[in-house]
């Protein structure tokens, strides 16, 4: 049960936590259906994560291992290079999204 002491006003929010906590809450508020398929297999070196950030919603994007978490992603341990990787590609996302925030910014066949 989430309580209701989470407050976050921001345009953009990139949630990067070690499980999709932050995704989590925001879901569970939002209602809107998307169910975390939780960790996949420990592949050393998988570059999948990386390839699976992204918007999640409007306004949210999903890196690192919270996108592993709401995906299924394969864990890149016992390297990190992979999650660094993501990091940048969430920063440029939301640079992107900063300058000229498209409508849908989902690839199809995401959710």
């Amino acid at each position: 049960m989430l309580s209701d002491k989470e407050i976050i006003g921001s345009r953009i929010i990139v949630d990067a936590t070690a499980n999709g906590y932050l995704t989590g809450i925001v879901l569970d508020r939002l209602k809107i259906g998307v169910v975390s398929e939780g960790l996949g297999p420990t592949i050393p070196g998988s570059q999948e994560l990386v390839e699976r950030t992204y918007w999640l919603i409007p306004g949210l994007i999903v890196a690192g291992m919270s996108a592993a978490m709401i995906y299924g992603c394969s864990q890149p341990w016992p390297y990190v290079s992979p999650l660094i990787q993501s990091g940048i590609r969430a920063s440029e996302l939301v640079r992107t999204g900063c300058n000229g925030y498209v409508s849908n910014p989902l690839p199809p066949n995401v959710i």
